[in-house]
This record gives structure tokens, sequence and C-alpha cells, in this order.
């Protein structure tokens, strides 16, 4: 009974760390101990139907040009060295070009350590986790209100912000003149204590409204 109580919490526990980072819209692949991917999230899996620097090849992963996935393939054998000699965790990063002329996806690779009991088989040995900055924030536009005491007109405006567009661009997204979108974003600044565009969109990015 305790042996199922304390599998159920670790389950618990990983659903929600996961559903964490897929609110986040980082994608997530871990590779075993032979380099094969074992498990990916909603975001990597939104990537590799793409195939935009970044697919699935037999049991393996290939990112960006030749020379991005020759660096890739370095960067993977050494986080697997740095596993098998039970040494640190190694965190290496990499921009990768995409065919399609988008933003370059940004890549961190690091080793996974090894726990106390394991077999060596497919065995959770690299963690890869990948940004698409052009990927929209998927916040809440109620949980970004509730944070900051915005009203409905100001979140629409602070979230389109947030997802890259110009304060002219927000306007015209919205139907409303530049004057009234610069008086909503005045008043968001008075609410967050910010005095800049870029402080506001850091400001709601960092916070835990992605979460929600």
């Amino acid at each position: 009974v305790c042996m199922h109580t304390l599998l159920n919490r670790f389950e618990s526990e990983r659903n929600l760390y996961a559903g964490a980072v897929d609110q986040m819209a980082v994608g997530t692949i871990i590779l075993d101990e032979d380099g094969k991917l074992l498990q990916t999230n909603q975001a990597a899996e939104r990537l590799l139907r793409d195939k935009d620097g970044l697919k699935r090849v037999d049991d393996g992963l290939q990112v960006g040009n030749p020379r991005d996935n020759l660096e890739f393939r370095r960067l993977v054998r050494q986080a697997l060295l740095s596993q098998r000699g039970c040494n640190p965790s190694v965190v290496q990063a990499l921009r990768v070009q995409r065919p399609s002329g988008r933003a370059d996806l940004g890549i961190i690779v690091r080793s996974i350590p090894l726990p106390a009991w394991h077999e060596g088989k497919q065995c959770p040995s690299v963690a890869i986790f990948i940004s698409d900055p052009e990927q929209a924030s998927s916040a809440p536009q109620e949980v970004v209100r509730a944070l900051f005491d915005f009203t409905p007109a100001e979140t629409q405006l602070a979230m389109l912000l947030a997802n890259g567009l110009t304060l002219d661009e927000a306007s015209e997204e919205l139907g409303i003149s530049r004057n009234t979108a610069r008086a909503h974003l005045r008043s968001t600044f008075s609410k967050t204590g910010v005095t800049r565009q870029t402080m506001l969109v850091r400001l709601i990015l960092r916070s835990v409204a992605p979460l929600g």
C-alpha cells in the first residue's frame, strides 16, 4: 500500500511538471543511453511534425543543417559520456537554423543524472529543451487579468504585445485607434509599475501567467 501511494505521488508530480512545461511552450525530448528518442511532450511533437529544423529520423533526432546537426550530435555524445562517468550534469546550448527561414530554434542539451538503481536499458539519459521564438504565448487572458488587475481591453492589448506585435499592429488587430491603445498601455504601466513596453512584456512572460 505504501509503495502504491508513493508511485501515485510520483506520477502526480510528473504530470504536474510535464503540464507546466507544456504550458510554457517549451519542447522537451528525452533520449535514452543510445541517443534514441524515449519521450516527447506536446510542444516537441508539434515541432517534429513541422519538420522545420527538427525532425525524427529512424529512432533518432536530426536538427537544422548538416553543420548544426554535427554539432548537436557532438553535444549529445558529450552529455552521454558525462552521465556514464557520473559527472555533474553537462548543459550545452545550440542555435538551429530552420529551412523555412523562420526564427532560429534555441536548443539546450543536458545530461540526466543516473538513478541509484538502473539497468542501463531505455534509461532517460539526455534531456533536450527547445524554444521556438515564434510560438505565441498561450497564457489565459483571465489569468493575466487577475494577476495584474487589468481591464479586458488592457489584457487583450498586453497579450498582443507579449506575442511580439507592435503597438500599431496591436491597435489594428483590436480595431481601436492608436491613441486608445496608448491610453490602455499607459494604464497597464500604472498598474504594474513599469515604464516601458519591453518591461511590460518581460513582466508578463516571466510571471506565472503561462502556467495558468
